[in-house]
């Protein structure tokens, strides 16, 4: 399989808000999930930039996509295997004999972008 890439982000303000203003904070992170978590459900139906569908076989992988709270915060989450076989990582990150066909990535980076610049001081100012 191809290298599953890390990401580091600096949580620092986002935890010092969250203890400052827990509940308003959650229901933010919350809504970002659901909302990214409908991205990634509707991404399946629609064409990728190289004219091709996700597709939809059997909707397993799509069924499997959910928003959970976790320690912390949400996640949006796929758990889709079949016979042992986690191919929702391997359509993520492709194999060595299969291209990436990436759906989650794709989905957090457009929620990111919907995101208003000053979405958690406006959060908490409420």
């Amino acid at each position: 399989m191809a290298n599953t890439p890390n990401v580091t982000v600096d949580m620092s303000e986002l935890r010092k808000l969250q203890r400052e203003h827990p509940r308003k904070v959650n229901a933010m992170l919350e809504k970002l999930a659901r909302d990214m978590e409908g991205d990634v459900k509707m991404s399946f139906d629609n064409v990728s930039p190289s004219s091709t569908f996700l597709g939809v076989d059997t909707g397993h992988l799509k069924r499997s996509i959910e928003t959970q709270a976790i320690t912390g915060g949400w996640a949006v989450t796929s758990q889709a295997t079949a016979d042992g076989f986690e191919y929702d990582t391997h359509w993520e990150f492709g194999t060595d004999r299969t291209p990436a066909r990436p759906f989650m990535a794709p989905a957090f980076h457009r929620t990111v972008a919907r995101m208003p610049r000053n979405l958690l001081k406006n959060t908490v100012e409420k």
